[in-house]
């Protein structure tokens, strides 16, 4: 459990926080100056709270009340900043050795073996951002911090860099505050989601659920599987609930675990008997709610075990007579599923 008691002035406005997190990756996302580094920089210990309290299980890194304050150094915080702070004065394994013994495990997990030997300032930005976070790591934290973590990396780049988290979610366990103004990174990553608006907590809760009801572009789908095979330029990914989508063929092979995120707009709502269609994917689904979003509408729609949400207009609400229990056919194209993280299946 991490509580975050923090009241911090700052230009425009004052980061006011009373929090208590049990989630094992928390995002923190806004618009920028919404106080998210500021709300890092605080638990790290880079800056003192006017007021506050920061707590991890039992251990009390700062109570400003009862004049308790441990250094950053002694907080069991792995920091990973958007500059990652790498020293240019040494080369990759020297920077890691700075943060503790190294590990088989961390160096795996990170690809590093073979960078172990580079000067820091012939990295690329993905390679950086891979040694700031086995560094991290290396410090035996008790919290990691990111702060966008994946900003400036290009699409392919990006896509590894998630998949990297989330092997780093899975295998070592260590509660995570992610920063991002990302929707869809938070989604594919966090288990809970806080939204900042000028320095206060406007809402909290399960990302698909909050994100969702963020305004339009903040939210897509996600659908998470694995990969059961290809064919013609298409490959399909198989779902938890058992579901088949039909994406684009990734290049990855048959049981690979893999991301795709869809947005609502490319999801059409369909009631009746359909033309044949270039549409890969047709799901037979139920409506679940209906939600107003600048003059458009979230259709949010159960397929099985998974729920999917289309954006549409109200006009096509009324001409469709949509309204929960309605029944409705979902048409999206393999084209429409965009890659975010894969990983190779296990040997």
């Amino acid at each position: 459990m991490i509580e975050l008691r923090l009241s911090q002035p700052l230009a425009a406005f004052a980061l006011e926080l009373d929090l208590r997190l049990e989630a094992g990756c928390t995002g923190v996302f806004g618009p920028s100056g919404s106080g998210k580094t500021t709300l890092l920089e605080l638990v790290a210990g880079w800056r003192r709270p006017r007021a506050g309290r920061v707590r991890i299980g039992e251990r009390v890194l700062i109570d400003r009340e009862r004049r308790v304050e441990l250094a950053p150094e002694h907080r069991r915080i792995g920091y990973v900043p958007q500059d990652v702070l790498l020293l240019p004065h040494w080369n990759v394994r020297e920077n890691l050795l700075a943060a503790g013994a190294l590990e088989a495990r961390v160096l795996e997990t990170f690809e590093l073996d073979a960078l172990l030997e580079r000067d820091v300032r012939s990295l690329s930005g993905g390679e950086r951002a891979r040694v700031a976070l086995a560094r991290a790591l290396l410090s035996q934290p008790e919290l990691l911090l990111l702060d966008e973590p994946l900003t400036g990396l290009d699409r392919q780049r990006r896509q590894r860099a998630l998949a990297l988290l989330l092997s780093v979610k899975e295998r070592f366990a260590i509660p995570m505050l992610f920063v991002s103004h990302d929707a869809t990174d938070v989604q594919v990553l966090c288990d809970e989601v806080l939204v900042l608006e000028r320095g206060r907590v406007v809402a909290q809760g399960p990302p698909a659920r909050v994100l969702a009801a963020q305004p339009a572009g903040s939210y897509e789908n996600i659908l998470r599987g694995r990969i059961s095979g290809a064919s013609e330029g298409s490959a399909t990914l198989e779902l938890a609930s058992g579901i088949g989508i039909e994406v684009s063929d990734p290049g990855l092979a048959p049981g690979s675990a893999a991301v795709f995120a869809l947005r609502g707009e490319d999801v059409l709502v369909a009631r009746g008997a359909l033309p044949r269609l270039s549409a890969r994917n047709r799901l037979e689904a139920v409506v679940i709610s209906l939600r107003e979003d600048s003059g458009e509408v979230w259709v949010q729609a159960q397929v099985g075990g998974t729920q999917l949400s289309s954006r549409v207009t109200l006009g096509a609400v009324r001409e469709l007579e949509l309204a929960p229990g309605v029944a409705v056919t979902l048409l999206f194209k393999a084209t429409s599923c965009r890659l975010v993280a894969a990983r190779a299946a296990a040997s």
